[in-house]
């Protein structure tokens, strides 16, 4: 497990023993705000704006600069291929091979607090019947690099924005919160936000209509969970809400 906090340190702990078995100093001067491990990779998100990649197994780390605020979020695309977002109000994808960042996504007018990968253009195949077309081109063709996924990502601007990371393309933006989106958690069938404005809302991943409203709480709801079942989320008050998909509870 491991676990990132504002005093700059990341501790990595044994699931069986429950004892922390090492403290890593990502940043000396600055909180940690997200972090992500793949494989022996772990990358790590801070106030500063920048992000620090351990390798765990080498005990090797260094530094991304780009971003000019909080780091909100970390996703592994793929074990080499990273993705962050930022309360500067962009996306940025990077390649750990060469060090940099490859594409920045711009479109968000506020914080952008959350970055869920989408499933491929199969599982979604509404999204962008070109892009698939040209991706089936390439699939021939063993030079073009492998294609990477959609994204979806969930800002204060009250949007949820749909990103092709291929091209950095916007290709669709959901509206129907009133206030900041905090969180998005995501399945085959559904995806959910949570609000300042106190509601869940359910999207159809096919049609990205929204399908269900859930008044939560009179305050704001700035995480949730999703199972094959159930929504799971927490609000500003301290109090988890559990919904049944079920029995409509």
């Amino acid at each position: 497990l491991f676990t990132g906090s504002l005093d700059g340190t990341v501790k990595i702990w044994c699931y069986h023993s429950g004892l922390c078995v090492r403290t890593l100093t990502a940043f000396e001067n600055t909180g940690v705000i997200s972090l992500a491990y793949r494989g022996r990779i772990l990358c790590v998100g801070g106030q500063s704006g920048e992000l620090r990649v351990f390798d765990t197994a080498k005990g090797t780390v260094f530094t991304l600069p780009g971003h000019s605020d909080w780091v909100n979020c970390i996703r592994f695309v793929s074990d080499r291929t990273l993705l962050s977002c930022s309360d500067d109000g962009t996306i940025k994808v990077w390649d750990l091979d060469t060090r940099q960042c490859v594409s920045t996504l711009t479109g968000h007018t506020h914080h952008v607090q959350w970055i869920h990968l989408l499933d491929d253009l199969h599982t979604h195949p509404s999204l962008s019947p070109s892009i698939r077309a040209s991706d089936s081109a390439s699939a021939t063709d063993s030079s073009q690099p492998a294609p990477l996924p959609f994204a979806i990502s969930a800002s204060l601007d009250n949007t949820l924005r749909i990103w092709d990371l291929s091209t950095g393309r916007c290709i669709e933006t959901l509206f129907g919160h009133v206030e900041g989106i905090w969180s998005v958690a995501l399945d085959a069938l559904r995806i959910a936000s949570s609000s300042n404005d106190g509601e869940v809302k359910v999207w159809d991943t096919t049609s990205r209509k929204c399908i269900h409203t859930l008044k939560v709480s009179d305050s704001s709801v700035n995480c949730l969970t999703l199972s094959d079942t159930r929504i799971v989320c927490g609000d500003n008050e301290g109090v988890v809400t559990i919904y049944d998909f079920r029995n409509n509870k």
